[in-house]
C-alpha cells in the first residue's frame, strides 16, 4: 500500500486514523469483502430509515421498476463490477433510490461499513466495530469523495447514456444532490437511531455527536482535521 497517497498525511492524529482506514480496506479486499449493491438487502427496518432517513425520501410509486445499463450503474455506486458493459440491471425505483442516497454521500457502501460500521447483506444488519466510528471521540458522518466526485459529471464522463432517458432517476438525483449541499440535516441519523448505532457498536458514550464532511469547504474541512481527536487505547 503507498501511504503517500493517504489523504491529511500531514496530521498526524488524523494520519493514524486514515491509516487504520486504508489497513481496513485493504483487509476488506483481501478476504473478498466489498459492499456491492447487489448484495443489499430492502433497508426497511425503522433503524435503516432513521439512521440514513430514508422514510422521506422514497418515491410515490414503490413498484415501479428502472432498467439501467450495468456500467451507469457501477458509475453510481463507484463500483468496480464491470464485467458485462451491455447487461441492463433492475431495480424497483425504491431500492435503488435508497441504496444511491446512502451510496453517494458516503461515496460507497464499502465506505458505510468502513466509517460507522454499516452493512446490511440480505437483509441482515451486520455491525462493523473496527470502523472508523470507534477510534474518533466526534465520529465523522459521509465521505470526503464527495466532493471530488465525478458521478455529477455524468454527462462527460459516460456520454453513451443519455440521463433523460431515466426521468425519475434523474429528478431524483438532482434532489439528492440539493438536499446534500443545502440541507445535509435532513440525511443525518435521528438523534435515537444514531444513540441506537453507538450502543451496538459497544461506545459507552451513546450521547456523542458527529460532525459532517459533504457540506464543507475544503478550508473547513482543514480546520476539522485538525481539531480530530482519537479515542484512546483503541
Amino acid at each position: 500500500m503507498n501511504v503517500i497517497e493517504l489523504q491529511f498525511f500531514d496530521y498526524e492524529p488524523v494520519n493514524v486514523q486514515s491509516l487504520c482506514h486504508e489497513l481496513n480496506h485493504a483487509l476488506h479486499y483481501q478476504l473478498g469483502i466489498e459492499g456491492h449493491y447487489s448484495l443489499a438487502g430492502d433497508l426497511e427496518s425503522a433503524l435503516e430509515q432513521d439512521l440514513f432517513r430514508l422514510d422521506d425520501k422514497l418515491p410515490e410509486h414503490t413498484d415501479y421498476y428502472i432498467q439501467i445499463p450495468r456500467m451507469l450503474a457501477c458509475h453510481l455506486f463507484s463500483t468496480g463490477h464491470r464485467s458485462d458493459m451491455t447487461d441492463m440491471l433492475k431495480f424497483s425505483q425504491q431500492k435503488l433510490h435508497r441504496l444511491l442516497q446512502i451510496s453517494l454521500p458516503w461515496d460507497h457502501l464499502e465506505e458505510t461499513w468502513n466509517i460507522i460500521g454499516f452493512a446490511n447483506i440480505d437483509d441482515c444488519i451486520y455491525v462493523n466495530t473496527l470502523s472508523d466510528l470507534n477510534y474518533m471521540k466526534v465520529p465523522a458522518l459521509f465521505h470526503l469523495g464527495f466532493l471530488q466526485s465525478d458521478w455529477r459529471n455524468w454527462e462527460t464522463y459516460l456520454p453513451e447514456y443519455d440521463l433523460s432517458l431515466y426521468p425519475s432517476l434523474k429528478l431524483f438525483l438532482e434532489k439528492l444532490e440539493e438536499t446534500i449541499t443545502k440541507n445535509i440535516a435532513a440525511l443525518c441519523p435521528t438523534p435515537e437511531a444514531w444513540e441506537v448505532w453507538l450502543k451496538l457498536q459497544g461506545r459507552e458514550d451513546a450521547n456523542v455527536g458527529y460532525f459532517t464532511t459533504v457540506d464543507k469547504t475544503q478550508e473547513e474541512l482543514m480546520a476539522l482535521i485538525q481539531k480530530v481527536e482519537l479515542i484512546e487505547d483503541r
